[in-house]
């Protein structure tokens, strides 16, 4: 009587296992699929990330900022991308570096940047050394110190963990070195690029594989509405204002023609590139052509669209101490003078996910013939569509 009951028991059992598998192919949007995997394979899976105030979740492992400088998150500004890229990867936990200030109005000079010393030569302001947030090296010094004391706390444990590393700098480091010559500003960017990779380079050293680093590009920070108020200063002439423009956008191309060229070059783990340009830019073409009635020839216009208003922030400052939120944040695509809406950070959450979904990287090429890494220089040719650069 025995092997009967048995032969039940294993019979439910197995047929529990292939409802779930069925559920998983019916309903991939539950990640059923990708717990068992996890499950039955031992894995974990984590999201480490640095960066400024476009990833910082506001949870910090080491050297938290005191009470009276954390940022204060507002809930109807929503959740960063790198919190959509966790859930959407069904991932176990977010180790944050990212950093930013408090008074979003300030981090105009005061965001985090890839490296406060480049940034402090450059622009000759020793001044704000005190002010300036962790950069890019300094969070990495974090990761090392939380890494250790993981390995320490979990010496016991042999279960295998796949990391995802999430990278976003770029929106302070423009801003600042913008007001500098043009040449300045090219080799301060050439500069943050070697050291963005000097950085990775560490990373690989302290990880048992080979990484998987997702770096986001620069958008046009013309459209942020910070840059767009800049044009009703009293101070600010139209061809002024042109000229700065002009400037800006050509910097930020070079920015991301900087990044993604280095990358190419670096063979020690996957990069993955997040092409931010080109989705704000449709977000704002979309709307606009939208508003306009016109369908172009590409068809750009028939689209949904997903954001009502692209260029005024949901968030308003009515004084000194107080602001007022728009009744339906998700209907813009910036929160605040500089900052995306929660929405908007969800959809770049997803887009982040379909690129590496896609499994195109930057670096393939050298990936698979790694003998053919040339190495970064700091004074390596960024090449660049000269017609794009002011003056010409």
């Amino acid at each position: 009587m025995q092997r009967p009951r048995l032969i039940k028991v294993y019979f439910i059992a197995a047929l529990g296992i292939a409802s779930i598998l069925y559920l998983s192919w019916i309903y991939p949007t539950l990640h059923v699929k990708t717990h068992l995997v996890k499950t039955w394979a031992g894995t974990s899976r984590r999201i480490v990330v640095f960066g400024d105030s476009f990833s910082d979740t506001g949870i910090y492992l080491i050297d938290p900022p005191k009470e009276d400088d954390t940022p204060i998150r507002d809930p109807a500004a929503g959740q960063r991308w790198t919190e959509t890229l966790c859930e959407e990867f069904v991932c176990d936990g977010i180790h944050n570096f990212a950093r930013s200030t408090k008074d979003p109005e300030a981090t105009y000079s005061g965001g985090a940047v890839i490296d406060n010393d480049i940034y402090v030569k450059t622009t000759q302001n020793d001044s704000v050394l005190l002010g300036l947030l962790p950069d890019l090296k300094a969070q990495v010094q974090h990761w090392l110190r939380w890494e250790e004391r993981r390995a320490v706390e979990a010496a016991d444990d042999e279960s295998e963990e796949e990391t995802i590393f999430a990278i976003s700098f770029g929106f302070y480091d423009i801003f600042q070195y913008a007001i500098l010559d043009l040449g300045d500003a090219q080799n301060a960017i050439t500069q943050s690029m070697h050291v963005l990779f000097q950085q990775l380079d560490i990373i690989a050293e302290h990880s048992s594989s080979a990484p998987q680093v997702l770096i986001s590009g620069l958008w046009d920070v013309t459209f942020a509405p910070h840059f767009q108020s800049l044009s009703l200063s009293e101070n600010n002439t139209l061809p002024q204002f042109g000229g700065a423009q002009h400037k800006m956008i050509y910097l930020v191309e070079y920015w991301n023609s900087a990044l993604i060229q280095t990358s190419m070059t670096w063979s020690k783990g996957d990069v993955f590139y997040l092409n931010w340009q080109n989705w704000v830019m449709d977000q704002i073409r979309t709307t606009q052509l939208h508003d306009l009635n016109i369908v172009d020839s590409s068809g750009n216009g028939k689209e949904t669209v997903v954001f009502d208003d692209v260029t005024s922030p949901c968030l308003l400052r009515s004084s000194a101490d107080n602001s007022i939120a728009c009744a339906r944040p998700e209907r813009n695509l910036f929160w605040d003078q500089a900052h995306f809406s929660g929405r908007a950070h969800n959809l770049l959450g997803k887009e982040a996910v379909k690129v590496v979904e896609s499994n195109w990287t930057t670096n393939a090429e050298v990936r698979s013939q790694p003998s053919k890494a040339e190495g970064i220089t700091t004074n390596q040719l960024i090449h660049l569509i000269p017609s794009l650069a002011p003056g010409y």
